[in-house]
């Protein structure tokens, strides 16, 4: 089962910037001067959409098809002033959809909800959609040493598994996964010590 993400949807960027301050949104900014003018290009999870607003400060037209299961959260995108972009939303599961020849695929903080075996599934989804020399940038959460961050982490999910019924989550390598399935990493930069941006090319 999915999380339902629609109760807290008013109250995720609040909340998320109360615990993490800004590192999460600036790991969103990281890599998005990959993007260029003309692509097409497909957001996987993208919550409130934040992440609308960051690439249409480039000022160049794309092409976004934008996914997002939690209605609320899809009403919370679609509120955001936009003015470059052209952006399709589609409140469904991304298993559902099969649009190919994207030019970038973007997942940020998205993956980290599901185990190994689904996580492989969808990644080999997500590379089946991108075009050849297509670029997949995944941002999300990574293992980490840092007691404090261990804990945040900890308290997060354990919120989102009252409120949204977010299943037992295990932080897999999926660096590991993407390189298994044909793409190759471009960049790796880490944003604080348990969130990783990476900008992976598919072959």
């Amino acid at each position: 089962m999915m999380p339902d993400y629609d109760q807290i949807a008013t109250i995720y960027d609040s909340l998320t910037k109360l615990v993490f301050g800004n590192s999460l949104e600036r790991a969103k900014k990281t890599d998005l001067d990959c993007l260029k003018a003309g692509d097409k290009v497909l957001i996987v999870g993208g919550g409130t959409g934040s992440v609308l607003e960051y690439i249409d400060q480039f000022g160049t037209k794309m092409e976004v098809d934008y996914i997002e299961l939690s209605g609320k959260m899809l009403g919370q995108a679609r509120k955001r002033k936009i003015k470059y972009l052209s952006i399709n939303f589609f409140e469904k599961d991304v298993f559902s959809h099969y649009e190919q020849g994207y030019d970038a695929v973007i997942t940020h903080f998205f993956l980290d909800q599901f185990d190994e075996l689904q996580g492989e599934k969808l990644v080999m989804h997500m590379v089946s959609l991108l075009r050849p020399s297509g670029l997949l940038l995944n941002t999300d959460f990574v293992e980490t040493s840092r007691l404090w961050d261990q804990w945040l982490l900890t308290l997060m999910y354990y919120f989102f598994r009252m409120t949204s019924r977010l299943g037992k989550v295990q932080l897999i390598d999926y660096k590991s996964i993407f390189l298994k399935n044909g793409l190759i990493l471009l960049r790796s930069t880490r944003i604080r010590s348990n969130v990783v941006a990476e900008v992976f090319k598919r072959q």
